[in-house]
């Protein structure tokens, strides 16, 4: 069975990606307990299947200690640890640590930084080739497009509960949302195979659609018409760099010409071959107004 190991146990995927591995879903895939990385174990709130691990993130030696023995390593670590992300692939690399999981978990910016535009997600992209470089057989980078959460808290525009939206441009651009709990299972789903059937990049998406159906989809499901007003124009993606990081997504969800939000292809098949149904944004909202009833 494959080990594995989880830094950053504080974000939102920790629990979604660990309840995964612990799962019947895949029973006998993975050894337990998975060591999840912490600075403070007395601080973290025990769970079934997980053993919290005390690491020193400014120590590779202390982090290359609690990597022996474990297959596959996932990064959960924000974008405020860049120097514990190299730590930790330092480490890795050093342990024989087979698959590396980076802390991308969002866009996918390939085409977007071959263009040219600089925005804050370089971080990311500078840390999976240093990874790679490092000599870790498989890293993996995973793109999801945006949590699908973060519909419900206005990222888009919209304003549930004042019955508002205000979408850029004319609200026809489409974007990518993936509900936590299949980012999850879709890591879970692959994490264990041999390393020939584990992708480098790792595209999945749960729901793909306009910020004008999504006004639709909603109205339609709650009965609360939304008063949608439009910007008529796009943000430029000249200067995004100098936006606060959650701005620079939001801008970045403007533009389909990036693929960065709407993914031409992915592996929603390759992860998820009939094992589980994916959690759709209809079935998300339909959750939302049943629970504000």
């Amino acid at each position: 069975m494959t080990s594995v190991a989880i830094a950053g146990t504080h974000g939102f995927l920790f629990a979604p990606i660990s309840g995964a591995l612990t799962s019947s879903l895949f029973s006998g895939k993975y050894a337990l307990p998975i060591k999840a990385f912490t600075r403070d174990p007395s601080k973290e709130t025990p769970v079934s299947g997980i053993e919290y691990v005390k690491v020193d993130y400014d120590d590779v030696s202390s982090l290359e200690g609690a990597l022996k023995g474990v297959d596959v390593l996932l990064n959960l670590v924000g974008v405020g640890g860049v120097d514990a992300w190299k730590s930790l692939a330092d480490a890795a690399a050093k342990a024989g640590v087979k698959v590396y999981f980076t802390p991308d978990f969002g866009c996918d910016y390939r085409k977007l930084l071959a263009d040219g535009v600089e925005t804050w997600l370089t971080a990311k992209s500078d840390h999976a080739a240093y990874a790679r470089a490092a000599g870790i057989p498989k890293v993996v980078q995973v793109f999801n497009g945006l949590f699908q959460s973060f519909f419900f808290f206005g990222f888009f525009g919209h304003d549930f509960k004042n019955g508002k939206a205000k979408f850029a441009g004319d609200g026809n651009q489409l974007v990518t949302v993936t509900d936590l709990g299949d980012i999850g299972k879709s890591v879970a789903s692959i994490a264990y195979r041999p390393l020939a059937e584990i992708p480098d990049y790792l595209r999945v998406q749960g729901t793909v659609i306009s910020l004008n159906d999504s006004a639709k989809l909603y109205e339609k499901l709650s009965g609360q018409k939304l008063e949608v007003e439009y910007t008529g124009t796009l943000t430029a993606l000249s200067g995004v760099g100098s936006l606060d990081p959650l701005v620079q997504l939001a801008v970045l969800s403007e533009h389909p010409e990036t693929s960065a939000f709407t993914f031409p292809e992915d592996e929603n098949k390759l992860v998820n071959p009939g094992l589980w149904q994916w959690k759709t944004l209809e079935d998300a909202i339909k959750e939302t107004v049943a629970t504000a009833k």
